[in-house]
C-alpha cells in the first residue's frame, strides 16, 4: 500500500530566458490578522526573436533575500 494520499503535490514552473520584474507592489489586503505582502508580476520574454510575445505573471515574493533583491 502507498503513502500517495498524505504526500504534498506541487507543481514547479522552471523555466529559462529573460523576464522583467514590473508592477512591484506592496499589498495590504483588507481584514483582521491579514498581513502586507510583496508581489511583482514578471514579463517573460517569448518566442522568436524577430516576432517577441510576453506572457505576464503575477507572483509574491517569497523569503527574505528574494525580498531584498526585489526591493533593491
Amino acid at each position: 500500500m502507498s503513502n500517495q494520499a498524505n504526500e504534498s503535490q506541487y507543481f514547479d514552473l522552471h523555466t529559462t530566458g529573460i523576464g522583467y520584474l514590473n508592477r512591484i507592489r506592496e499589498v495590504k489586503p483588507r481584514g483582521r490578522g491579514a498581513k502586507p505582502f510583496l508581489a511583482v508580476t514578471v514579463a517573460a520574454l517569448c518566442g522568436s526573436k524577430e516576432a517577441v510575445e510576453y506572457r505576464y505573471i503575477d507572483c509574491n515574493v517569497v523569503g527574505a533575500e528574494a525580498e531584498k533583491l526585489v526591493r533593491r
